[in-house]
């Protein structure tokens, strides 16, 4: 009984939550929109969702995608980058802060996105 009551808590907090960040992130889409600049979010995958090998979204990423597809915001989901450069052997940290070779999946992703999507030009 307890357990099914926190669990509805809990369901009701993550809903409060998640429209609270969609409120955020819409502001600051909207925002840079105004100024004549294109909003663009990068999910940073951390800890164990480095390695997470889930084909698509990740329930985290989904929330993400759902948000730049409503608002027509620019996402960038490196998730999958990382799982290739590990299997060049690539090895990153996943118990704490990236190091540089997290760093360069990231900048790589981004460079390649923004070049592919023509944003800076």
């Amino acid at each position: 009984m307890l357990s099914g009551r926190l669990e509805r808590l809990s369901d009701s907090h993550k809903i409060k939550t998640d429209k609270l960040a969609e409120k955020i992130l819409a502001s600051f889409a909207t925002k840079t929109r105004k100024i004549g600049a294109t909003p663009l979010f990068v999910y940073l995958p951390t800890l164990n969702e480095i390695t997470d090998t889930t084909s698509g979204y990740t329930l985290e990423e989904n929330f993400l995608k759902s948000v730049c597809d409503k608002y027509k915001i620019h996402c960038i989901f490196p998730r999958q980058r990382f799982l290739q450069a590990a299997k060049k052997g690539i090895q990153f940290k996943t118990r704490s802060h990236w190091h540089a070779p997290g760093h360069r999946v990231v900048a790589n992703s981004i460079a390649q996105y923004l070049n592919n999507n023509k944003i800076l030009q």
